[in-house]
């Protein structure tokens, strides 16, 4: 998609504009959106959009030397990552593990996926899925010394590890 500006570059900023009920889309190139940012008085106040997701991110990820860190693999340091919100390749995530899963945990306030899968996911991994939503609901039950239910929920992951183990062979 072209840029709506100097319909020359390619658009790599896509806005949404809601002013008086009316919806107005705008797609930008890099440099039309820097002119764009300057022009914008919103963002102009929070010294623009980079400044803004700085601060947010300081929030977020916190900027505490103890975990600062670089990855091994492209070198993007952690305070790079805390100022953008970028990565610099997949190794990224395991390199700044320690300032991304606590932020995930406040934000998200589990760090478990409990979300839908893709329909294209391999079955396996949803009956994997229940069996640890199961899992989590026994320890519940135990906790509270609701037995009756700890065993039920024990007899249901039972049964969906047999149904694993029953696919194993059929594959």
């Amino acid at each position: 998609m072209l840029c709506d500006e100097c319909k020359q570059n390619q658009a790599v900023f896509h806005t949404k504009i809601i002013k008086n009920g009316i919806v107005r889309t705008r797609h930008l190139c890099e440099e039309c959106s820097k002119k764009y940012r300057e022009e914008d008085s919103f963002l102009k106040s929070f010294g623009g959009v980079d400044d803004l997701f700085s601060s947010f991110a300081g929030l977020m990820f916190g900027d505490s030397d103890s975990q600062r860190c670089i990855c091994t693999k492209c070198g993007t340091t952690s305070d790079e990552f805390i100022k953008t919100g970028y990565v610099g390749c997949p190794d990224c995530y395991r390199a700044f593990e320690k300032v991304i899963m606590p932020a995930i945990g406040r934000v998200q306030h589990d760090l478990r996926h409990v979300g839908k899968i893709p329909g294209a996911a391999d079955p396996k991994a949803e009956i994997m899925a229940k069996i640890q939503r199961l899992r989590v609901k026994q320890q519940e039950a135990s906790d509270a010394e609701d037995y009756d239910e700890a065993q039920r929920c024990l007899d249901q992951i039972n049964e969906l590890k047999k149904s694993l183990e029953g696919g194993k062979k059929d594959a």
